[in-house]
C-alpha cells in the first residue's frame, strides 16, 4: 500500500508523532525514555517506535545545533541506530536529525527543517523511504535499513 500523503501530512502538521510512525509508517511500538544531561540542564528524550533496532525519539524543545549533536552522541551510547524529532509547537517548528553511517566513511549528521505552515514535501519524501508496508515487513532486513539516506 503507497503512503497516504495527505494523512502523513496531517500527522506532521498536528505534531502527532505516534501516529505517524506506527499507524502511516508501519513502525512498532516502544517507549523508553532518555535524560540527557547537556551542560546544567537534562534533555528529556522519548521513543515514539521503533523498527528492527532502528528507534525514533522525540524532545519537546529544539536546543541549539552543538547541544543537538552532543544528544545525538549520547543518544547513540543506546541506540545505534535512530532519528530524534526536536519540536516547538508554539512556533510550529521540528529538526528532524539523523546520523548517516556509511563503511569507509565518515559519520554524517543530517537535519531536515519542517515548518508546520508549509506542505513539508522534502520531509515527506524522505518519510516515505523510511515506510515499511505490512505485505514488505517479513522482507525488511538490517541491509536493507542502511539505506535510509
Amino acid at each position: 500500500m503507497p503512503l497516504d500523503i495527505p494523512a502523513v501530512r496531517k500527522c506532521l502538521k498536528a505534531f502527532d508523532f505516534q501516529t505517524l510512525f506506527r499507524e502511516q509508517l508501519g513502525w512498532d511500538r516502544h517507549q523508553t525514555e532518555l535524560e540527557i544531561p547537556i551542560g546544567e540542564s537534562t534533555v528529556a528524550l522519548k521513543a515514539i517506535a521503533q523498527k528492527r533496532g532502528f528507534t525514533a525519539f522525540h524532545c519537546d524543545s529544539i536546543p541549539d545545533r552543538p547541544a543537538r549533536l552532543k544528544i545525538d552522541h549520547q543518544v547513540t551510547k543506546s541506540s545505534r541506530e535512530h532519528f530524534i524529532i526536536y519540536s516547538d509547537k508554539a512556533s510550529g517548528q521540528q529538526i528532524w536529525q539523523w546520523v548517516r553511517r556509511e563503511p569507509g566513511k565518515p559519520i554524517a549528521s543530517r537535519e531536515h527543517r519542517f515548518d508546520s505552515f508549509s506542505f513539508g514535501e522534502a520531509l515527506i519524501q524522505r518519510i516515505s523511504e523510511i515506510a515499511v508496508p505490512l505485505d514488505e515487513e517479513e522482507a525488511f532486513s538490517e541491509v536493507e535499513r542502511g539505506h535510509c539516506t
